[in-house]
């Protein structure tokens, strides 16, 4: 069985990252039939999402070995037409996954130095030290600066002009920051709580910064669960956080629901609730609507605005999903099929089925 763990879209193609007991690499299909144009094998390195533009998909991991028998790692450009490798950048150690933008690719890896090249030519455009100590983990990337959580649980900012300007913030005690995202000129990142020792909670915080002045913290909101990956669209901001409706409730439940950019507050929750959620995921088609899929295999269409129900589409257990500029979605569900989905143009219609499934 195949598992992926990192996915993109490009034009007429969807990229790949998969590891089964045979294989492990870049499958690369057709977005309108699904058939396969090209396998890349390649050894997963620390962080396997796949970043991609202009025909380009962009991954980290090893195709080789040194003199020694230790893994060489690479950032690699490859064609998504033909699979062909366009250009690769060794890398100083094992790297975590790219991020795009402006025509640059954006890498850190865990000697804790950040790289940025070209997209085109894999050219070096700078390479900055983190502060001494400094594992990170993931990036996040606007027009023009850089995000990079650490393994202390540290948010560093690194402008993309000038990198040696770096600066730091930090996370409630015993917490660590994951998943920032920006919205104009406000920074807002979940924190997840860690360390048991730090006692009580809150289990999670949503926190935003105020980017124009000296990351200001604006507002700080403590949740009793886990929340979701933060997500934007239409310069709104959404998660899923834990929900109690009634006093005996005893289970956990979740919810998608829209936060206030400049309180923190809950504007909508939606209706329906469940023991846990996928990664929300924006359609920007017109009409918008953001799809979630539950721990109960049901994928959801919602408002953005209202978060009033648009569709839902029963007994698919989807584990990754990526939405295409047009409006359709295609996703992976838990036994490695790969599906796309087309959402009617009515945003009132109820269920909607996959119109291909390959």
């Amino acid at each position: 069985q195949e598992v992926t763990t990192g996915m993109v879209l490009l034009d007429t193609r969807i990229a790949r990252f998969v590891t089964s007991d045979t294989f492990e690499g870049i499958i690369i299909s057709s977005i309108n039939k699904g058939k396969e144009k090209a396998r890349i094998a390649i050894g997963a390195a620390a962080g396997t999402e796949l970043a991609a533009n202009d025909g380009l998909v962009f991954v980290t991991g090893t195709e080789r070995n040194d003199a020694a028998g230790a893994p060489v790692w690479s950032l690699l450009a490859y064609d998504a037409d033909a699979g062909k490798l366009r250009w690769s950048l060794d890398l100083a150690a094992i790297p975590g996954s790219p991020v795009y933008s402006g025509g640059g690719v954006y890498v850190a890896d865990a000697s804790g130095v950040v790289t940025a090249v070209n997209a085109t030519d894999g050219t070096v455009r700078w390479q900055q030290p983190l502060p001494d100590g400094t594992k990170p983990v993931e990036l996040a990337i606007d027009a023009t600066k850089l995000f990079v959580t650490t393994a202390s649980g540290q948010l560093l900012i690194v402008d993309t002009g000038q990198p040696s300007s770096i600066s730091t913030l930090t996370p409630p005690v015993g917490s660590s920051y994951w998943s920032p995202v920006v919205i104009g000129q406000t920074l807002v990142v979940a924190a997840t709580r860690f360390d048991e020792s730090a006692g009580g909670r809150p289990a999670a915080t949503i926190s935003a910064f105020d980017l124009a002045n000296a990351n200001t913290r604006l507002w700080i909101r403590s949740y009793t669960g886990d929340v979701g990956r933060l997500v934007t669209c239409a310069g709104r901001l959404f998660t899923t956080i834990p929900v109690q409706r009634r006093s005996f409730d005893t289970s956990s439940p979740y919810g998608p629901v829209q936060i206030d950019l400049q309180t923190g507050a809950v504007i909508w929750t939606y209706e329906y609730i469940s023991a846990g959620f996928g990664d929300i995921v924006p359609v920007t088609s017109s009409p918008p609507l953001l799809a979630v899929s539950s721990a109960g295999h049901v994928l959801y269409g919602i408002h953005p605005e209202t978060g009033v129900s648009s569709w839902a589409m029963g007994s698919l257990a989807i584990v990754r999903m990526v939405a295409s500029e047009s409006g359709t979605l295609y996703a992976v569900l838990d036994d490695g099929t790969l599906i796309s989905i087309l959402p009617a143009p009515s945003s009132v219609t109820p269920i909607v089925s996959p119109h291909n499934r390959y």
